[in-house]
């Protein structure tokens, strides 16, 4: 007798907590951020894949760099690459500059917009390898 008294009085604390729970519940949602707080994603670089899993766009920081005993400053590069990896849109930022190129099939043909402290210029370079520098 003692202990279906103390199951049914443990019972009867359970289904109290239970609806206590069950009343502080609230619809799931995403945390209501600060006014002046914007969304921020942070990272080293960044690449968007397709449904393949191919890689289709990076952005990347380049680190400083010597190519060619001429030094390079660290820079910022965004490619937009095709379904057979080619890159055919890139874009650079950096101290000494900012440049753009676009190609058409991942080769050296195409058109390239430099602006730098050395001065700006634009290349245009054709299939069969014919080249045109216009400059300001």
């Amino acid at each position: 007798m003692q202990m279906a008294r103390i199951a049914i009085a443990l019972t009867l604390v359970n289904l109290v907590l239970a609806m206590f729970l069950i009343a502080q519940l609230r619809p799931v949602s995403a945390q209501q951020q600060k006014q002046n707080t914007l969304g921020v994603l942070r990272g080293r670089s960044l690449e968007l894949i397709d449904s393949s899993g191919k890689v289709r766009a990076t952005i990347q920081i380049q680190p400083a760099s010597i190519v060619n005993g001429k030094p390079y400053a660290q820079n910022v590069i965004l490619r937009l690459i095709d379904t057979h990896g080619k890159p055919l849109i890139k874009l650079g930022a950096g101290e000494d500059g900012a440049g753009g190129l676009y190609i058409d099939d991942g080769s050296d043909h195409g058109i390239q917009l430099i602006t730098n402290k050395s001065g700006n210029f634009i290349r245009i370079t054709n299939a069969d390898g014919k080249e045109q520098v216009i400059k300001p």
